[in-house]
């Protein structure tokens, strides 16, 4: 079974079919919450714009999608941000590179990056495959 670490902790991600990756970034409007990390602060979509050629040049991701999104959880209040989706053959996307590039481009130092990881079947629908919160100390 295929693996990959990143600062100790093992990541195994099956690929029989096309991934497809959500994930979310701050946007310019997340400043208006109360209360936000200092890398939640984002003057402008420029910053986004950068981290997405970023991905595209390094070839984390072959294409992405974005949208403002609006959400909370039980343990976090209403936020504005950016929702991303971005599909990829299954031997092209490595989950360990594109965490690594999140934190190293959105908040260094912090220790978690949340994403979905969706596999697409034979309908061409996808499942739900895999939802990570992965930590690293």
């Amino acid at each position: 079974m295929p693996f990959n670490a990143v600062n100790g902790l093992r990541i195994t991600i099956l690929r029989p079919s096309p991934t497809q990756i959500g994930f979310c970034t701050p946007s310019a409007r997340t400043k208006e919450t109360p209360g936000i990390k200092n890398w939640e602060v984002v003057e402008n979509d420029g910053k986004l714009d950068t981290f997405a050629n970023y991905l595209l040049k390094k070839k984390i991701i072959q294409g992405y999608r974005r949208s403002e999104v609006i959400g909370a959880g039980l343990e976090t209040q209403k936020k504005v941000g950016a929702w991303w989706v971005s599909t990829n053959p299954a031997a092209d996307f490595r989950p360990v590179d594109f965490v690594r590039a999140y934190n190293e481009f959105w908040k260094p130092g912090e220790d978690s990056t949340y994403m979905e990881i969706l596999a697409f079947g034979s309908s061409g629908y996808p499942y739900p495959r895999n939802t990570e919160k992965s930590s690293f100390q």
